[in-house]
């Protein structure tokens, strides 16, 4: 049995991320391949460094809504040149005007999970 350290379902969905240096360099816009309420992986054409640490914006679907956060990179690896790279990254921080959006669209997709 493989060992799982993971505290939260993750859940696949591909939303767009704005994803931001904090040091002031352009934002890529990304897809993430599934997100928990403690961290989020996404696709990438930049490999970001581990321990790096990025602003996001992150696009709720079906909505006009944006929820802003930190992350900080936990690991970057090449998928191949069409994909670029697949990122992991721990959320550090959501801002509180986003907090409860993002709440409710996680606890949402896990229903959907689970009816589904």
């Amino acid at each position: 049995m493989e060992q799982n350290e993971r505290r939260f379902i993750r859940v696949e969905s591909p939303d767009l991320l704005e994803i931001r240096p904090l040091s002031g360099l352009p934002a890529k816009t990304v897809l993430t391949r599934d997100f928990s309420l403690l961290g989020i992986c996404f696709y990438s054409p930049v490999c970001w460094e581990f321990g790096q640490p990025l602003g996001v914006r992150y696009s709720i679907p079906g909505t006009l809504e944006e929820v802003g956060m930190k992350i900080r990179i936990v690991w970057s690896e090449l998928i191949d040149d069409d994909h670029g790279f697949l990122v992991g990254a721990q959320i550090c921080e959501v801002d509180d005007a986003g907090l409860n959006t993002f709440l409710r669209y996680y606890y949402k997709k896990v229903k959907d999970l689970s009816s589904g």
